[in-house]
C-alpha cells in the first residue's frame, strides 16, 4: 500500500463555469482474510461555479492565484476548504491551460498545509454542514 488515505480532486471548466470534486478513499479494515473494501467519501462538491476573469486571455497574469466561487441552493457561497485552496488554486491554473501538450500535476502538501489537511471537514453543494472527517488509520 503506498498510503492508507488517498484525496482525488476533479475539476471541469466551460467556458466560465466549473465543477469541483473533491473525494477521499481509504480502504477498510479486513476481515476473515478478505480484500478490504474501498470506502469514498464526498468532501466537496461544487456545482455551478463562477469565475468572471478571462484566464487563457486578458487576465492571464491572475492564473493560479484565484479560484472560482461556488453557491447553495439559496444562494449562499459555500466555500472550499481552507487546506485545498492551494491544490484548487492549480487545478483552475490547469483546466486554463486551453491547447496544452504538457502534464500538470500537484505535490503533497508539507508542514502547516499538511497539519491542515488532515483537519478536513466535510462540505457538499446538497448539506452544507461541517461534518468531521473519522481519522482512521
Amino acid at each position: 500500500m503506498i498510503a492508507p488515505i488517498l484525496v482525488r480532486m476533479e475539476m471541469l471548466r466551460k467556458e466560465r463555469t466549473y465543477e469541483l470534486l473533491i473525494t477521499q478513499h481509504r480502504s477498510s479494515e479486513a476481515h476473515d482474510g478478505r480484500r478490504p473494501a474501498l470506502e469514498s467519501k464526498v468532501l466537496f462538491r461544487g456545482v455551478h461555479g463562477r469565475l468572471e476573469l478571462d484566464l487563457s486571455g486578458k487576465d492571464k497574469s491572475q492564473r493560479g492565484a484565484v479560484v472560482p466561487r461556488f453557491y447553495s441552493k439559496a444562494g449562499e457561497e459555500v466555500t472550499i476548504p481552507e487546506c485545498f485552496q492551494e491544490a484548487v488554486r492549480a487545478v483552475t491554473l490547469a483546466v486554463n491551460c486551453i491547447g496544452c501538450s504538457h502534464c500538470h500535476y500537484a505535490r503533497a502538501p508539507r508542514g502547516a498545509a499538511l497539519v491542515r489537511a488532515r483537519n478536513v471537514t466535510s462540505v457538499t453543494q446538497y448539506d452544507e454542514r461541517a461534518l468531521p472527517v473519522p481519522d482512521k488509520p
